[in-house]
């Protein structure tokens, strides 16, 4: 199985414990090729999306005033939608750092559980006197932990 590389992020709360670990996979987004507004939208990207539909609806204007002819029209989308394949997945990264979550590393790791370990080694060496204080609730819990991994493999 190949390796696959994941970026992780780190939430603090209001009392600087951790709360949440996301990883984001650093790789073209064939969900986002192909669905392209709506994975936007399963990820809460509301601007983005809407973005991506204006910028899709003036393509096909373009087309139908006869601005651009029909294999012109191909071309822009087929470039428009491997931009988003691209970038969608980066984007996700900036938007997790506009809702409060800080880059702690990049990680190899051939699963997301694999990264996730990872990642919890990355922040273990980066303090090495890491207490369970320093977690938030959300993340000691193992019933809420799971709910929430179920939750966010659901959405994807």
């Amino acid at each position: 199985m190949a390796l696959k590389l994941y970026s992780a992020y780190i939430k603090r709360n209001n009392d600087k414990k951790i709360e949440d670990i996301a990883l984001v996979s650093e790789n073209i987004s064939i969900l986002a090729l192909l669905f392209n507004f709506l994975w936007f939208l399963s990820h809460k990207m509301w601007k983005i999306s809407a973005v991506v539909i204006v910028i899709q609806i003036i393509i096909f204007k373009l087309y139908f005033v006869d601005f651009i002819y029909l294999l012109e029209l191909v071309f822009v989308e087929i470039a428009f939608l491997a931009t988003i394949a691209i970038n969608a997945n980066h984007l996700y990264g900036g938007f997790l750092k506009a809702k409060g979550y800080s880059l702690l590393g990049y990680v190899l790791a051939q699963n997301e559980e694999e990264a996730r370990l990872k990642a919890m080694k990355i922040l273990h060496h980066n303090s090495p006197d890491l207490s369970f204080e320093e977690f938030g609730e959300n993340i000691i819990d193992p019933e809420f932990y799971l709910k929430s991994f179920k939750i966010n493999t659901a959405k994807k």
